[in-house]
């Protein structure tokens, strides 16, 4: 049976959320077992208060967790039997295991991911992807979303072009419309990076349909938006923040007329509640939680990787990045 690994520390809402988002997900999800590593005491007394078939689910005895105040370069040397490093160790050897979860440090899972589990030929440092909505109800990917806050021309290329594997596999996308983050839709627009990598996209195999501007987003005419790091986190933490205002507004004029729009607006844009950043570019699937997980916040994340793991999400993104 398929593992997936689940790092039970480093969330802000303990690790008892986390393990009952895991108990909550083997119930939807029959074909996987789950490796939880944290607590061995903490863990085996949660699970013995649950009615849940307890041969699925395997403990690795990790107390120790790596904060978002450590340096994330402890997760390889400093702690290295903390939960993080214990399950990046176990993703790596075990043969079963398709992937790991974790809500803890993104700078030590970002580390973890390059040093201990190893990055597919041609990717220099991972990518962090989100999967948001379009005002139509679609699935869009924007790569990179806060790793890289400096990036080149070729590694914004890697990121459109992992981004359309990701939704190949998640959506079944053949040949997603890409498009690139910029201040205007005319060529040569935008900073030196941008007017850089025009030419490199337009010449690429991708399905390029240009340079798309901010209130393109969420229209629904591109699949894939590639930026760096830094565009990407203001993107995906301001559309949250307007997205939480309009419920607010919805929520003062309508009162309880208004719960059906409320809760269609929290479904698309509460990131919280849908799942978490995937990180892109690594040889096993990893999937970042966001730190105030919940436990629907885990099922969700569970939900994915296994959606990704039924698309054959790894072998397309080897394929892609011609690592083969």
């Amino acid at each position: 049976m398929k593992k997936i690994i689940i790092d039970t520390l480093g969330g802000d809402n303990g690790e008892e959320e986390i393990v009952r988002g895991v108990i909550e997900a083997s119930k939807i999800y029959s074909d996987y077992s789950f490796v939880l590593v944290g607590s061995y005491v903490n863990i085996s007394n949660i699970l013995a208060k649950c009615d849940v078939d307890k041969s699925r689910f395997e403990i690795v005895n990790a107390p120790s967790s790596i904060s978002n105040s450590d340096d994330p370069r402890l997760v390889v040397r400093g702690k290295e039997n903390c939960s993080m490093a214990s399950s990046f160790n176990i993703l790596k050897l075990d043969k079963e295991a398709v992937g790991m979860i974790s809500s803890g440090s993104t700078g030590a899972l970002l580390v973890g991911t390059i040093f201990k589990l190893g990055l597919f030929r041609g990717v220099n440092f991972p990518a962090l992807s989100s999967l948001l909505f379009s005002i139509k109800g679609e699935y869009i990917c924007l790569v990179d979303c806060g790793a890289n806050i400096d990036v080149n021309r070729v590694q914004l290329l890697s990121f459109a072009k992992m981004g359309a594997a990701l939704l190949k596999s998640y959506c079944g996308i053949e040949n997603p419309r890409v498009g690139l983050l910029n201040v205007g839709v005319e060529e040569g627009k935008g900073n030196r990076l941008l007017k850089e990598a025009y030419p490199l996209f337009k010449t690429s195999s991708l399905n390029f349909i240009g340079n798309i501007e901010g209130n393109d987003i969420f229209l629904g005419g591109v699949d894939v938006i590639a930026c760096d790091g830094f565009a990407g986190n203001i993107v995906l933490k301001n559309a949250e923040s307007v997205a939480m205002i309009a419920a607010n507004i919805v929520n003062k004029t309508l009162g309880d007329e208004g719960k059906p729009a409320i809760d269609e607006i929290h479904r698309l844009f509460a990131y919280n509640e849908q799942g978490g950043a995937i990180v892109l570019g690594s040889r096993k699937m990893v999937i970042k939680a966001h730190g105030a997980a919940t436990k629907n916040t885990i099922v969700s994340v569970i939900g994915d990787m296994i959606k990704m793991d039924k698309g054959d999400f790894i072998q397309n993104l080897r394929k892609t990045l011609g690592d083969i």
